[in-house]
Parts: structure tokens; C-alpha cells; sequence
């Protein structure tokens, strides 16, 4: 029935979303170590926390 469609919507929902969160992880951490970089730590460390919490959220 339609609850299974549901659970799959939902499953391939929370799929891209950790994509997406291990993207943006992958993207930014090496930049948070790099001393060359004109955006501010604090926004990079910011963007790898929302990241990290959301991770949690999604588990």
C-alpha cells in the first residue's frame, strides 16, 4: 500500500541527506586545516557543526 511508498520516500529522502552531509564534510573539513583560506573559521566550523548535529539527527 501507500505506507510502503512512504518508507521508501523516506529512506531515499534520509539517503541523499547523508550524502549531502558527508559532501559538505568532505568539502569543508580540509579547509577548517588549511591556513590559506579567505572564509572565517568560525563559519567553516559552524557549517562542519551543523553538519555533524544533523548526522546525529538523521540516525
Amino acid at each position: 500500500g501507500y505506507r510502503r511508498w512512504v518508507a521508501f520516500a523516506y529512506m531515499g529522502v534520509n539517503a541523499i541527506g547523508f550524502a549531502a552531509n558527508f559532501w559538505v564534510l568532505y568539502t569543508v573539513a580540509p579547509l577548517l586545516f588549511s591556513a590559506t583560506v579567505k572564509v572565517p573559521k568560525s563559519i567553516l566550523f559552524y557549517i562542519i557543526t551543523l553538519c555533524i548535529s544533523d548526522l546525529m539527527i538523521m540516525t
